[in-house]
């Protein structure tokens, strides 16, 4: 019975977090998008090294699905290597 109230929430969350990171990426403040992981991947207040390298690699993703052809993307979906973001030394 609570099946259709957890799925509601759980659809809820997630629609929420892909606002506020559609709406991070779009700004021009590379802060925002730190902020808005620190918050909902971490449950942080305070931005750390590990946040800023994810940050990195999700604009870095997003500008590589931006680019993408459709069928391009169908057939084999391209994704920056993580490795480039591991310590980078912040």
């Amino acid at each position: 019975m609570g099946v259709p109230r957890r799925m509601r929430r759980f659809g809820e969350e997630f629609y929420g977090r892909q606002a506020a990171y559609q709406a991070a990426l779009d700004e021009s403040d590379p802060q925002a998008l730190e902020n808005a992981l620190a918050r909902n991947i971490f449950e942080k207040d305070t931005v750390e090294a590990r946040i800023i390298r994810l940050a990195e690699y999700t604009r870095a993703a997003a500008a590589q699905l931006e680019d993408a052809d459709v069928d391009t993307f169908a057939s084999a979906p391209v994704f920056p290597d993580p490795a480039k973001f591991a310590n980078t030394g912040r």
